[in-house]
């Protein structure tokens, strides 16, 4: 269950050597408002964020494009609810982490599953982006 990605150059998906990358779908208003409850709560300034739509290249996960939030962590990718896990941890947010992390992977990927197939439906896409998360 590798994550394979077709890019140019490493530089395009890490933006940074310290800290993690988070990329996200910037189109998607569940996705901005996530992002923006984790920048409230990233005292230690652990995450840089990407809007993954910038991306030159296609991400592609078991041969299909992945629209799903991606973490970069010390050399690993984590895609779908063990990115969310990784990234609630990330934040201080433990307990909830291990919550998640009780429940079983194939189950967590397929409520994230339901979740984004409706994300562009229920929240409305932001018009202009109020944070600049790169320089937080």
């Amino acid at each position: 269950m590798a994550l394979h990605v077709v890019l140019q150059n490493d530089e395009e998906l890490v933006a940074s050597s310290k800290g993690a990358t988070i990329f996200y779908d910037g189109d998607c208003g569940l996705c901005h408002y996530s992002i923006s409850w984790v920048v409230k709560r990233d005292k230690k300034n652990k995450f840089h964020y990407k809007n993954i739509n910038e991306l030159q290249k296609k991400i592609t996960y078991r041969n299909q494009a992945l629209d799903s939030v991606i973490l970069y962590e010390e050399g690993k990718y984590y895609i779908k609810g063990n990115a969310l896990i990784q990234i609630l941890r990330g934040v201080g947010k433990t307990k909830l982490a291990f919550c998640l992390s009780l429940c079983p992977r194939a189950f967590r990927d397929f409520i994230y599953y339901l979740i984004s197939k409706g994300r562009k439906i229920f929240f409305r896409s932001p018009q202009l982006c109020s944070i600049n998360y790169n320089e937080k």
